[in-house]
Protein backbone atom coordinates (compact mmCIF):
# COMPACT_ATOMS: atom_id res chain seq x y z
CA UNK A 1 0.00 0.00 0.00
CA UNK A 2 1.41 3.40 -0.64
CA UNK A 3 0.54 6.18 1.73
CA UNK A 4 0.60 9.92 0.27
CA UNK A 5 0.16 12.72 2.96
CA UNK A 6 -2.52 14.94 1.50
CA UNK A 7 -4.17 17.99 2.12
CA UNK A 8 -7.89 18.11 2.33
CA UNK A 9 -10.15 20.99 1.85
CA UNK A 10 -13.34 21.08 3.17
CA UNK A 11 -16.37 22.67 1.51
CA UNK A 12 -19.15 24.85 2.92
CA UNK A 13 -22.10 22.84 2.40
CA UNK A 14 -24.47 24.41 0.08
CA UNK A 15 -22.20 26.89 -1.43
CA UNK A 16 -22.40 24.87 -4.91
CA UNK A 17 -24.60 22.51 -6.18
CA UNK A 18 -24.10 18.79 -7.66
CA UNK A 19 -23.14 19.94 -10.95
CA UNK A 20 -21.09 23.11 -10.06
CA UNK A 21 -19.30 20.61 -7.87
CA UNK A 22 -18.71 18.30 -10.70
CA UNK A 23 -17.39 20.74 -13.03
CA UNK A 24 -15.03 21.97 -11.24
CA UNK A 25 -13.72 18.37 -10.01
CA UNK A 26 -13.94 17.55 -13.37
CA UNK A 27 -11.59 20.72 -14.55
CA UNK A 28 -8.88 20.71 -11.79
CA UNK A 29 -8.45 16.94 -11.99
CA UNK A 30 -7.48 17.77 -16.10
CA UNK A 31 -5.14 20.71 -14.90
CA UNK A 32 -1.59 19.38 -14.89
CA UNK A 33 1.07 22.29 -14.81
CA UNK A 34 4.13 22.78 -12.31
CA UNK A 35 2.94 25.96 -10.65
CA UNK A 36 -0.54 24.88 -9.95
CA UNK A 37 -1.05 22.53 -6.88
CA UNK A 38 -2.88 19.03 -8.09
CA UNK A 39 -6.03 17.51 -7.18
CA UNK A 40 -5.63 13.59 -6.25
CA UNK A 41 -9.11 13.16 -5.45
CA UNK A 42 -12.27 14.23 -3.71
CA UNK A 43 -15.40 13.20 -2.20
CA UNK A 44 -19.10 13.99 -2.25
CA UNK A 45 -21.72 12.40 0.17
CA UNK A 46 -25.03 14.25 0.68
CA UNK A 47 -24.36 18.01 0.88
CA UNK A 48 -20.65 17.24 2.24
CA UNK A 49 -18.05 17.82 -0.10
CA UNK A 50 -13.97 17.18 0.27
CA UNK A 51 -11.24 18.25 -2.32
CA UNK A 52 -7.88 16.50 -1.93
CA UNK A 53 -4.43 18.01 -2.94
CA UNK A 54 -1.21 17.45 -2.49
CA UNK A 55 0.40 18.38 0.14
CA UNK A 56 2.82 21.13 0.23
CA UNK A 57 5.39 20.58 2.59
CA UNK A 58 6.76 24.12 3.40
CA UNK A 59 3.85 25.81 3.68
CA UNK A 60 2.35 28.83 2.67
CA UNK A 61 4.58 31.86 1.34
CA UNK A 62 2.52 33.97 3.76
CA UNK A 63 4.26 31.69 6.43
CA UNK A 64 7.98 32.32 5.39
CA UNK A 65 7.07 36.07 5.22
CA UNK A 66 4.86 36.86 8.29
CA UNK A 67 5.08 34.21 10.57
CA UNK A 68 8.83 33.93 10.68
CA UNK A 69 10.16 31.93 13.67
CA UNK A 70 12.88 34.00 15.66
CA UNK A 71 15.44 31.24 14.64
CA UNK A 72 14.79 30.89 10.98
CA UNK A 73 16.22 33.18 7.81
CA UNK A 74 13.98 35.34 5.98
CA UNK A 75 14.02 34.11 2.23
CA UNK A 76 16.90 35.37 0.04
CA UNK A 77 16.36 37.24 -2.61
CA UNK A 78 17.16 34.64 -5.67
CA UNK A 79 14.58 32.30 -3.46
CA UNK A 80 12.24 35.45 -3.50
CA UNK A 81 12.41 35.90 -7.34
CA UNK A 82 11.98 31.93 -7.83
CA UNK A 83 8.68 31.75 -6.29
CA UNK A 84 7.42 34.71 -7.83
CA UNK A 85 8.42 33.61 -11.53
CA UNK A 86 7.06 30.32 -10.33
CA UNK A 87 3.65 32.03 -9.61
CA UNK A 88 3.47 34.43 -12.53
CA UNK A 89 3.87 30.87 -14.89
CA UNK A 90 1.21 29.18 -12.99
CA UNK A 91 -1.19 32.56 -13.56
CA UNK A 92 -0.17 32.68 -17.04
CA UNK A 93 -1.29 28.87 -17.66
CA UNK A 94 -4.69 29.76 -15.68
CA UNK A 95 -5.50 32.85 -17.74
CA UNK A 96 -4.20 31.54 -21.06
CA UNK A 97 -4.15 28.03 -21.44
CA UNK A 98 -7.29 27.02 -19.92
CA UNK A 99 -10.77 27.35 -21.96
CA UNK A 100 -12.40 28.97 -19.93
CA UNK A 101 -10.24 31.09 -18.25
CA UNK A 102 -10.02 30.36 -15.15
CA UNK A 103 -9.85 33.52 -12.53
CA UNK A 104 -7.46 33.61 -9.24
CA UNK A 105 -9.26 36.11 -7.36
CA UNK A 106 -6.92 35.48 -4.37
CA UNK A 107 -3.37 36.10 -5.40
CA UNK A 108 -1.74 36.55 -1.86
CA UNK A 109 0.70 34.63 -0.19
CA UNK A 110 -1.67 32.16 1.63
CA UNK A 111 -2.63 30.81 -1.69
CA UNK A 112 1.60 30.09 -3.02
CA UNK A 113 2.04 26.87 -1.96
CA UNK A 114 5.97 25.87 -1.47
CA UNK A 115 6.89 22.65 -2.41
CA UNK A 116 10.47 21.12 -1.76
CA UNK A 117 13.47 23.72 -3.07
CA UNK A 118 10.52 26.39 -2.31
CA UNK A 119 8.94 25.51 -5.67
CA UNK A 120 5.37 27.37 -6.04
CA UNK A 121 2.43 26.16 -6.98
CA UNK A 122 -1.03 28.51 -6.61
CA UNK A 123 -4.06 27.28 -5.12
CA UNK A 124 -7.49 28.44 -4.07
CA UNK A 125 -8.42 29.47 -7.88
CA UNK A 126 -11.84 30.10 -9.16
CA UNK A 127 -13.07 27.34 -11.90
CA UNK A 128 -16.00 28.94 -13.40
CA UNK A 129 -19.44 26.71 -14.36
CA UNK A 130 -20.12 29.38 -17.04
CA UNK A 131 -18.85 32.35 -18.27
CA UNK A 132 -20.62 35.64 -17.37
CA UNK A 133 -19.40 38.94 -19.69
CA UNK A 134 -16.94 39.62 -21.90
CA UNK A 135 -13.22 37.96 -21.13
CA UNK A 136 -10.76 39.95 -19.44
CA UNK A 137 -13.86 42.22 -17.93
CA UNK A 138 -15.34 40.43 -14.88
CA UNK A 139 -18.21 42.11 -13.02
CA UNK A 140 -17.59 43.60 -9.67
CA UNK A 141 -20.85 40.82 -7.94
CA UNK A 142 -19.07 37.86 -9.56
CA UNK A 143 -15.76 38.95 -8.03
CA UNK A 144 -17.31 39.71 -4.41
CA UNK A 145 -18.96 36.25 -4.24
CA UNK A 146 -16.37 34.17 -5.63
CA UNK A 147 -13.82 35.92 -2.65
Amino acid sequence: MLLQQVAIKILNPGWQGSREFCTEVMVLSKMNHPNLVKLVGFCADDDRRLLVYEFMPLGSLETHIFDLPPDKKPLDWNTRMKILAGAAQGLKHLHVNCNPPVINCGVKCANILLGEGYHPKLSDFFVPSRVVGTPGIVRQSILRAVS
